[in-house]
């Protein structure tokens, strides 16, 4: 008897079918990629945000163990270097999301005071307008704003003479190549307002008026601030009623 075999068929994908599954795949990477880079962005702008929030309470428990004085204005150490024994970790310095580049940092001063030579992401209120309130009172005369940062050196500001701890920023986002580390937004000729990065976060585009920044408060609070809010329609860097609502350009 013979007998008859039939041949058995081998499955596969025609090259249609294959250029297909690949276009498929294609838009699907194209639309998940976008939606992890943002989850990413979200996981550092947290962590910059706890960042922030440590070197607050830092700086209360600085303030409680000083008389209720924040660190003075000095040339050396600055307040990263006061600071560095209570947050003892100098990666706080730097946010998860400023780079490629190193984040700058000043040099002058700077030789034997390794918290204030580091690469640093953050600026911190220089609180121009309270000093500048201060001095008029015990000068008995107005103070010019050329003449102000020649007499604010050494001086310290009270934390408990601050009024609205919860809406005043202690800690800003200051931009990569600044090496500032006060924001002074009375300065004479122009101002540190140009020094604080306002979109660092939620916005591909850095500086565009977009996204927003981290910034922490004399509360010992943080959270992120929309651009352009830490100064329209309040002032939030400001301490004295007259510069929380004077119009700040930026």
């Amino acid at each position: 008897m013979k007998r008859f075999h039939r041949k058995s068929r081998v499955a596969g994908f025609t090259l249609i079918e294959l250029l297909v599954v690949i276009a498929i795949i294609a838009i699907l990477a194209g639309m998940l990629l976008p939606a992890l880079s943002r989850a990413k962005e979200a996981g550092r702008r947290i962590a910059c945000c706890s960042n922030m929030r440590q070197l607050a309470v830092s700086a209360t428990m600085y303030a409680d163990e000083n008389n209720e004085f924040y660190p003075e204005r000095t040339l050396g150490p600055r307040w990263p270097q006061r600071l560095w024994p209570i947050y003892r970790d100098l990666h706080l310095l730097r946010c998860p999301s400023d780079g490629p580049a190193v984040p700058h940092t000043g040099t002058s001063g700077t030789n034997g005071f390794p918290a204030d030579a580091s690469p640093r992401s953050y600026i911190i209120n220089g609180w121009n307008d309270g000093f500048k309130e201060q001095l008029e009172a015990e000068l008995g005369r107005s103070v010019p704003n050329n003449e102000l940062m020649g007499l604010i050196a050494g001086r310290a500001m009270r934390q408990t003479a601050i009024q609205e701890p919860s809406e005043t920023v202690l800690l800003g986002e200051k931009d990569n190549p600044s090496p500032h580390y006060y924001m002074d937004f009375l300065e004479g000729v122009g101002n540190d307002v140009t020094e604080v990065d306002q979109s660092k976060h939620s916005n591909p585009v850095r500086n565009s008026r977009g996204g927003g920044s981290n910034h922490a408060f004399v509360d010992g609070s943080a959270r992120f601030v929309r651009f352009g809010k830490a100064f329209v329609p309040v002032n939030l860097w400001a301490t004295t009623a007259k510069w929380r609502n004077t119009v700040i350009e930026f």
